[in-house]
């Protein structure tokens, strides 16, 4: 009977970990495709949410950063607050704003 518990569950569990986990996250969907084209990225760091305020194009409170490109060009400008630590939100948010620079708006 001891056994036949046991492997309930590890059966139990087993399935429940294997739910996809994609299925929590938003779909990506490109507005268009950057991957094959050299674009130029310029990066600007700020400090404050003042800072923010006047370099962000589309500022709104609580923005972490910001991509601004056009559909016919190939630059991109990002704006992010200074990194602090290695992969911190600054980082993500970068690589976040990056991909925009390559697919667009590629979430709502």
């Amino acid at each position: 009977m001891r056994k036949l518990l046991v492997k309930t569950a590890l059966a139990v569990c087993l399935l429940t970990a294997c739910g996809d986990p994609g299925d929590k996250r938003e779909r990506m969907v490109k507005e268009f495709d950057r991957t094959d084209t050299d674009i130029t990225v310029s990066l600007t760091i700020v400090k404050t949410e003042k800072d923010m305020r006047k370099k962000a194009i589309n500022y709104k409170e609580g923005l972490a950063g910001e991509a601004a490109w056009t559909l016919t060009g190939s630059h991109c400008d990002i704006v992010i607050y200074e990194p602090k630590y290695v992969d911190d939100d600054a980082i993500v948010t970068l690589g976040h704003e990056l991909a925009h620079c390559f697919w667009g708006l590629y979430h709502k």
